[in-house]
């Protein structure tokens, strides 16, 4: 006998639908304060990408070479690594 299977639904989908309306109300004001038309979005947290000084390193050289400007909400986990780093 393998046991049971039970269906959750997907956690990233069920936050998003959670959260929307929340989202909604604060995007316009945010978008309000962006100097920019055109920018990229950067989100930078995954263990594996921070944790790492060296690849870090080379995140930030890359991204200090963007065309265009970079709006980075910076999650607590990097900002503790780019500290720590001297990045």
């Amino acid at each position: 006998m393998w046991g049971e299977i039970f269906i959750t639904g997907n956690t990233i989908i069920d936050t998003i639908n959670m959260y929307f309306q929340k989202i909604s109300e604060v995007e316009d004001r945010i978008l309000q304060q962006l100097r920019f038309v055109e920018y990229a979005l950067v989100t930078l947290h995954r263990a594996e990408n921070v944790d790492n000084p060296q690849i870090l390193r080379d995140f930030v050289r890359i991204l200090k070479k963007s065309p265009i400007p970079i709006v980075f909400p910076v999650h607590p986990r990097t900002r503790k690594r780019l500290q720590e780093y001297g990045l």
